[in-house]
This record gives structure tokens, C-alpha cells and sequence, in this order.
């Protein structure tokens, strides 16, 4: 899911750097309710000349509903930015995917007994979800293995932070793992972000939040 939208002018260099090279893609399937009427054909011309171009083939795929909704771009990213990475989940056919290098932070989660691997957000062109705490599944390196997780993503509201970060702590796992590559599969919303009255009450919750998802592993 690409935020923000692509335009026709960014068209050509999306197909060549993200599809072709990044993704390596042989078959683009376009959803016909992804552009408004104003912006359809255009889009569709210019992403038809970049494919062709680039020897990748266009289709343009059925309209299919889940309960009772549309499945499209638009209805995904709204998912997401609300925080409905189940939602989302059922859109997609699969879990929705951060990937990152797993960067040095402040190291405040392992003060707590929740070591985090903080994900470099810098070049990430996907929709974060919604700030709060999720169900995770992580996976490092070559993904030879998946590790129930939960992730926590916004500002540690409780310690004043500035900046967004998307932190996640993997269950049963211990090693260090900084410049890594780190996959991050949202399976569900916790609870939304908030700032707790001190490190104390922040740590009960954090107990409560692994518990619940461990719970649902079982």
C-alpha cells in the first residue's frame, strides 16, 4: 500500500524503481476503483506505457467484496490508518508488512524488561498504521523464522518523546540484532497509545498487553 497516491507523473519512475527493480514484477494487477473518473484514464495510459516499457504485463482485476465492503486501495489505507490491521489483514489475503534495519535507540525498553528492536523509518514509503500497540510476527534477515512480538508504534508519550518510532519486542528472543533487516507482520490492535503517570503503571501495562497476546497465540 503506497501513501500518498501516485499521480501520472510519478508514474514511470514508480513502474522502473519500485515494480521493476525493487519487487522485480512480471504482472501488475489494477484495480478498476483504484482512481476517480477524472484521473482513470490518464493514470491508466501512463501506467500502461511504463509496463509495456519495462516488460511488465497490466491487468486490470474484478472488483471483489468482503463482508460487505469493496476491496480497494483506499479501503485498505483507511483500515490501517484507523488502526484495523485485522481489517486490513482480510483485504490483503495476508498479515500487512513494515520492513526496516533494526536501528540503536534510547534503550528505554530494555530498562523496563521489554527490549525493543527499533525499525529506521527513513525511506519507508508505506502506510504506518495507527499509532498504538499490535499483535506482531517478526522475522529477521532471510525470515527463516517467525517470533510472536508485539510492536509499539508512536511517540512514548510517557517519556515525552518527539519523533514517531516503531518499536518491537519479540517474544523468547534475546540476541542482538542491530543492522538487520526486520520484517514486521500486524496481525491485530491492542490498544490505542497513551501516556501513562509513571514507569510503574507504563510496565503493568506492557505485562498485560504480552499476556493478551500470548493468550491469543494459544
Amino acid at each position: 500500500v503506497l501513501a500518498p497516491t501516485p499521480s501520472a507523473d510519478t508514474l514511470p519512475e514508480l513502474v522502473e524503481c519500485l515494480l521493476k527493480k525493487r519487487l522485480c514484477a512480471t504482472d501488475v494487477f489494477l484495480a478498476d476503483t483504484d482512481w476517480t473518473d477524472a484521473q482513470q484514464s490518464e493514470v491508466v495510459r501512463q501506467l500502461a506505457d511504463s509496463c509495456e516499457r519495462e516488460n511488465i504485463t497490466l491487468h486490470t482485476a474484478v472488483s471483489v467484496c468482503i463482508d460487505g465492503a469493496e476491496v480497494n486501495r483506499h479501503a485498505i489505507c483507511e483500515q490501517l490508518t484507523a488502526g484495523d490491521v485485522a481489517g486490513a489483514m482480510r483485504m490483503l489475503g495476508r498479515p500487512y508488512m513494515l520492513s526496516g534495519i533494526v536501528v540503536g535507540g534510547q534503550r528505554k525498553g530494555r530498562e523496563l524488561g521489554f527490549p525493543t528492536a527499533n525499525m529506521s523509518l527513513s525511506g519507508i514509503q508505506k502506510i504506518i498504521p495507527r499509532r498504538g500497540v499490535y499483535a506482531t510476527e517478526a522475522s529477521i534477515g532471510t525470515q527463516e523464522h517467525r517470533y510472536a512480538a508485539m510492536t509499539n508504534i508512536g511517540m512514548r508519550p510517557t517519556f515525552d518523546g518527539n519523533s514517531m518510532t516503531v518499536e518491537t519486542h519479540l517474544f523468547d528472543f534475546s540476541e542482538e540484532i542491530y543492522g538487520e533487516k526486520l520484517y514486521v507482520s500486524f496481525i491485530s490492535h491492542v490498544r490505542d497509545e497513551r501516556r501513562f503517570e509513571n514507569v510503574a503503571d507504563l510496565v503493568s501495562q506492557l505485562q498485560a498487553d504480552e499476556e493478551k497476546i500470548r493468550g491469543k497465540e494459544k
